[in-house]
């Protein structure tokens, strides 16, 4: 009789047993280790998120504040009499940081007319070589001046000056040392000329020969207005008024005895410290003329002679008749033949400004992340209203 037929289980060997449970564990440690990583990579991620966020809002924050500073500086002027604009002023007075809650707040006015418009270079298209020689001078000056030979090495002032009209005129001939599209169009990133006036003073650095560290010398003396203007001689700088001088050491600067505040300069670093401010004040620019501060120097390119102009109707000369066509003499009596073709000193100068710079200093936020923002506004006045035409961060 056969037995009958019975199913028996098979037991698996220990060791394979043992061999399965450890895969199994290794692959649900790997698949936790995988979770943990990428547990740890999002909650980085979002915390960095955060911090960047924080970081945007304070800045946007420390931003609206320094457009506060802003507000304030057109306030002040504003308020201000526009007939005459010196460094006795209240908009030129520097002020102390103000604190707030989480931050500091400082700012500072300049008069942008006490330095060299570099959009003066170009009338109508054309190179102005009157504002072409300031500017070539006032290079030289701040040439000799830098205590760096190094940023000056192989640059020329007349270059410069020439390269930076080839920028703004409407032509596209170089001048002599200057450069025009086709030498821009061979550099390793080719871009044109602006054949236009210029926005910011920044632009110099796109002209040829304009480096980074004589832009650097040079910005605190310059600016670029949207139209032709006159400089102030209370708040000109030295260096820029020295310019007009065939000898730039005639002019004697302790008779004008007005040293500027450093109110701009101290905003920018976000710390208003006290300045000297002036003490001699020209309410004509008659009495510029008349100062001893320029007495026997001969500014280039202006009359010597303030009145120079011929009398609108000559009066007749001896032995005619009144009424005789009488043909004006080509300079007034007493005049010098060799102020012909000069510009007239109200030409060129004057005692009050339209355009100013406000330099503001921002910080928010705690010592370990804290937002910093620097904002350069250009204010416009006229007809007693003020307008920002301008904004600019960084730097000038």
């Amino acid at each position: 009789m056969k037995r009958p037929y019975h199913l028996h289980s098979q037991t698996m060997p220990t060791a394979t047993l043992h061999r399965q449970r450890g895969a199994a564990l290794i692959t649900a440690l790997l698949i936790m280790a995988l979770v943990v990583a990428a547990g740890v990579a999002m909650a980085a991620r979002q915390q960095l998120d955060i911090r960047r966020t924080a970081n945007l809002l304070q800045r946007d924050q420390a931003y609206v504040f320094a457009e506060g500073a802003e507000v304030m500086a057109s306030a002040v002027l504003t308020k201000d009499d526009a007939k005459v604009d010196h460094w006795d002023e209240d908009w030129a007075t520097p002020q102390p940081a103000i604190p707030f809650e989480g931050g500091v707040l400082a700012g500072g006015i300049e008069d942008l007319q006490g330095r060299f418009n570099l959009n003066n270079l170009v009338i109508d298209g054309k190179r102005s070589n009157f504002d072409y020689e300031r500017f070539k001078r006032l290079l030289q000056i701040l040439k000799e001046k830098s205590e760096s030979r190094e940023v000056w090495d192989n640059a020329e002032p007349a270059d410069l000056a020439n390269a930076a009209v080839d920028w703004i005129d409407s032509d596209s001939e170089p001048s002599p040392g200057g450069s025009e599209d086709t030498d821009y169009l061979q550099g390793e990133r080719p871009y044109r000329t602006a054949n236009t006036l210029l926005t910011s003073t920044s632009e110099l650095l796109l002209v040829r020969g304009f480096t980074a560290p004589i832009y650097n010398q040079i910005a605190p003396y310059v600016t670029a207005l949207p139209e032709r203007t006159k400089m102030n001689v209370n708040t000109a700088k030295e260096e820029v008024l020295r310019a007009y001088a065939e000898d730039v050491s005639c002019i004697d600067m302790s008779k004008l005895s007005r040293p500027e505040p450093k109110a701009a300069k101290a905003a920018a670093e976000g710390d208003i410290a006290a300045g000297v401010v002036s003490k001699t004040i020209f309410n004509k620019v008659d009495d510029f003329w008349s100062s001893n501060a320029i007495a026997g120097c001969l500014l280039v390119g202006i009359k010597k002679n303030k009145d120079n102009k011929p009398p609108a109707t000559p009066p007749p000369q001896p032995g005619q008749p009144s009424g005789t066509p009488v043909t004006p003499p080509a300079t007034a009596p007493g005049a010098d033949p060799a102020d012909a073709g000069k510009l007239d000193p109200d030409q060129v100068f004057t005692v009050n400004s339209s355009y100013f710079q406000v330099a503001a200093y921002a910080e928010l936020g705690a010592d370990d992340h804290r937002a910093r923002v620097k904002l350069y506004s250009t204010l416009r006045r006229a007809d007693g209203k003020l307008a920002t035409i301008s904004r600019m961060q960084g730097f000038e």
